[in-house]
Order: C-alpha cells, then structure tokens, then sequence
C-alpha cells in the first residue's frame, strides 16, 4: 500500500488517526470493515501518496538527488546542459513518381514521420545527408537519424523489424517526383549520451573548483599548469602516510620539483585556491624505479636488420606506453603487459622476462617459465616510472648478444639549475651518438672513448670543465663479462651478431 520514496508510510498514517479518535472518543469503532476504519484507510492512502510526491520533488532540486529531465533543468540554472550525441538511426528509400522523369532531389533534413498504431508511438526522423533520384533511377536510399531527448529511453525512438512493418511512414512536407516514401528495415540507438552519475559528477567538479578552497578547487589549479602529471591530497583524517595537524595539507606532486620554475609555479596554483588558515605542505611524489629487459622469441627466422629494427622498437614503445599509463598508485601487472607485447605483430613468445625495480631484480620468466608474485606493486603515493636519462627497456631476440655500454662522467661544472636539462641533454646524445654507429647486428662496429667522449660532453649546456673524467662502462649479455674504456684512444669491437644498446638505467653522473 506504500508509495515508493514516502516520509511517512501508510501504515504509520493509519495508526496514527485511529489512535488520535479514540482519544478524543467521538469515533470508537475502529475495528477492520468499519466505516471510520474503511475511511481512515482511503485517506491514508493518499496522504502517503501525497507525502511521496512531496519528497520527490524535495529530491529533484539538489544535484545529489534529481534525476532524467529535473537534473537537466536543475544544472541548467549554472549554464550546463548534458552531453548528447545519442541518436536512433535508420535508412529510409524514397521511390519516384513515374510521372516526373527528370532528376529529383532530396534535401538533407527532409523530415519523415513513423507512426505506429498499435503501440500509440511515432517519431519523426530527418535525413541526415541530400539524396538524388537520377533521370531513369526508380529509388534511391538515404539514412535518416531521430535525436534521443536526455534521459529519454532510446527504445522509445527506435523500431525492430516488426514494428517497422506494421508502421505508417509518410513525409511531412511533400517533394514533387517522390511518390512515396518507405523504411524497410529496422532502426537503433547509436552515440553517446552523459548519464545522471556521469553529469552530476561533472558539474560538482566544476562548481567545486569554481568555489575554491576545496580539494578539487586545488587540483584543477595544480594540473592547470601543466607541469604535473598528477597529485594526491592529504590532510589529518589521512592515515597512508606521516601524520599531520588540523589545518594541515599535504600535496605530493606527481612531477619533478627540481626543474625551473615547476616549484614555484605548483606553489603559486596551490596558494591562489587553498583556503584561509591552510598550512600546505608541498612534497614530490615517491617514484619507483623500474627496468625492464626482454627476451623475444619472434615469429619469423632470419629477420632482416631493419626488421629487427622495427620489431625491437615496436616492442619497447609498447612496454614503455603501458608504464607511462600508469597513475600514482597504480600497480604494474604483469599479465595485461604480455598481453599487450603479444599483441605486437611478429612476436610470437617471450623467453626471458626480467623486472629491476629499485636496483632490485625480480625474474619475471626464466627459460620461458613463468615466476610467482610477477607484478610490481605500488603504494598509495608511490608512482612506477622508467629512469629520466635511460630508456628503461631493454629488447633482446632469441640467440642475441648484447653489448650494453653506459658513461660515467664526474666533474661536471654545470650550474644545479641546469643539471636536469644537462643530464638530459647528455644522455640523448649518447643514444644517438651509439645509434649511428653504423652497420646492423651482421657487421663489424666499433665504438670509439674520443668521439662518444666529445658527443656527450659537447651536448652539455653552459661550460664544462677539460678535466671532466669520463669513462665507458661496456657489459656483455650474457655472460656478465665487463670492460671499460677510460683514456683517450681506446676504442671496443662490436663483432657481427652483438647488438649495441644503451644502458636501460641511463649514465652515471658526479657533479663538481
């Protein structure tokens, strides 16, 4: 008997006015089949029913309770509307009147109208595109589209086969040379249209951060400048990491604070939306180191060098695509990262799998053998990231040798300011510098202290000091064999069939 959504039940309703009767007994015979009990009952129903509208409408004027068409009218009073690109599409056939032989043409938004009797709906669909009958063409196809109202259900727009049948379809404004009009086959939905959580949850977004001084009012404004890739706020409810006061923020920031300028700029966004009274405490962000070397058993046999190329290439930038994914907090899994190399058109299986997270190795598959516990884990404010100045990835195929060669270079004299842009800057130029080497995996090579030396150290900004100690760190896999070029002079073969790559981890840099 209750009416959904009431504040009062019905039964609490009844209870009530039959206790209120007796107590003023006037009216004593309250016992079910009565007449003041069958009177009190009727009226009780629709006082419930009335108490549920009440609250229905009570609901739709806050944006965390109204719904469908309420919700659209209530965000409209701050100038936003829901997101409709949802539409019921179809293909209508205009047919010629055999009395008009030339062309005819149909304009684009020709409405046609779909009634169906028995269900008591119609919709009118418009031509989404012109159409032409050509002289001597009995009938053409055009497609035709109905919008969906917000919050609308889209069946209510669309017909199978059967309802298309039984339809009457007619034009709603006549076109001379088209006899009649037809839709001989079934429409539906297609598009996208916001759903109540997905617009309510915008709006609060931008009302919050147009408000200020609350946690999404800070956000906007941090990621605003660009420089951040994300952050996480904390303040003294918080318990994932060191506790802090009442009045206390914390903001760990998923960028890099030593580079120019980012410090302050992220200071300055946080101060212009914080609240009165707010002590900010601004903190990068834990990073988790990660390499990754791979061993790949390809689908082809005797791959050519510009093949091997591309099929290395193609591999790291998926590996390295799916760590750049990852947000602060999120875990690396090892089976959606399979899945993905897999996926690489020419590779048919992994052999060798090896994750290196903060100098740490954690063997992922041995002799194509899968380990346990393969995924790297990451805490709340930690993010997994590849090294800065390496590439973090490393692809070897089967039966490849490796000569994995790093610089170590200490003395440097560069300002702090300029060190990051510096090691950068240094450590692009030495994966050109080895990658122009010249010849493939099939030729003879050789890598020269002199010219890796000034390559390096020419790509550094501002003075560098002539006494800069520079070495060559070269290691072969497999084997683990090491050898370093420390003078000037020195030079190191690459033979046929070692591949040359740059440490994953990236140079070792001491500054002066």
């Amino acid at each position: 008997m209750q009416p959904p959504g009431g504040l009062r039940p019905y039964e609490e309703i009844v209870t009530d006015m039959l206790q209120r009767l007796q107590q003023e007994g006037t009216l004593t015979d309250v016992n079910p089949g009565s007449v003041v009990r069958t009177l009190v009952e009727a009226f009780a129903r629709e006082m419930a029913a009335a108490y549920a509208q009440l609250k229905l409408i009570y609901d739709m004027g806050f944006l965390e309770t109204a719904e469908g068409a309420s919700l659209d009218r209530l965000v409209a009073i701050v100038g936003q509307q829901r997101l409709n690109g949802l539409r019921a599409e179809g293909r209508a056939v205009f047919k010629r009147n055999p009395r008009v032989a030339g062309q005819v043409s149909i304009p684009a938004g020709t409405r046609v109208l779909v009634h169906v009797p028995d269900l008591s709906r119609q919709v009118i669909y418009a031509t989404t595109e012109a159409g032409e009958l050509q002289a001597g063409q009995a009938q053409v196809t055009v497609p035709v589209a109905a919008p969906v109202d917000s919050g609308a259900d889209p069946a209510a727009f669309t017909f199978n086969q059967t309802e298309i049948a039984a339809a009457r379809i007619e034009l709603l404004q006549p076109i001379a040379g088209v006899a009649e009009v037809g839709m001989p086959w079934p429409t539906a939905a297609r598009g996208y249209q916001e759903s109540d959580v997905e617009l309510r949850g915008r709006v609060q977004g931008l009302l919050e951060a147009a408000g200020g001084g609350t946690a999404k009012a800070i956000e906007q404004a941090v990621l605003s400048t660009g420089l951040v890739k994300g952050l996480v706020l904390r303040d003294a409810l918080d318990t994932t990491g060191p506790p802090l006061k009442p009045g206390e923020l914390e903001v760990i920031v998923d960028g890099d604070l030593t580079q120019p300028g980012v410090l302050e700029k992220v200071r300055e966004a946080v101060a212009r939306e914080k609240g009165p009274g707010i002590l900010i405490r601004l903190q990068p962000m834990a990073s988790k180191s990660l390499v990754v070397r791979l061993r790949v058993l390809p689908a082809a046999k005797d791959l050519s060098a510009d093949r091997r190329t591309t099929l290395r290439k193609a591999v790291h930038d998926a590996v390295r695509q799916a760590v750049l994914e990852l947000k602060a907090g999120d875990s690396l899994l090892w089976r959606p990262l399979m899945a993905r190399i897999l996926t690489v058109d020419g590779v048919l299986d992994l052999s060798d799998v090896t994750f290196t997270v903060d100098g740490v190795s954690k063997p992922v598959i041995v002799a194509g053998a899968q380990q346990p516990d393969p995924d790297v884990m990451a805490g709340a404010l930690e993010r997994i990231a590849l090294p800065d100045q390496g590439p973090g990835v490393t692809v070897l195929f089967t039966e490849e040798k490796a000569v994995v060669v790093r610089f170590r270079v200490g003395g440097l004299t560069v300002a702090e300011s300029g060190r990051p842009a510096a090691a950068f800057a240094m450590a692009k130029a030495f994966q050109e510098h080895l990658a122009a080497l010249g010849g493939g995996i099939g030729t003879e090579r050789t890598l020269s202290y002199n010219l890796a030396r000034q390559a390096v150290l020419a790509a550094a900004p501002g003075p560098v000091a002539g006494s800069a100690t520079f070495v060559l760190d070269v290691t072969y896999v497999p084997g683990g064999a090491e050898v370093s070029l420390t003078a000037a002079g020195e030079t190191l073969t690459i033979a046929a069939g070692e591949v040359a790559q740059v440490h994953p981890e990236g140079p070792v840099l001491n500054w002066g």
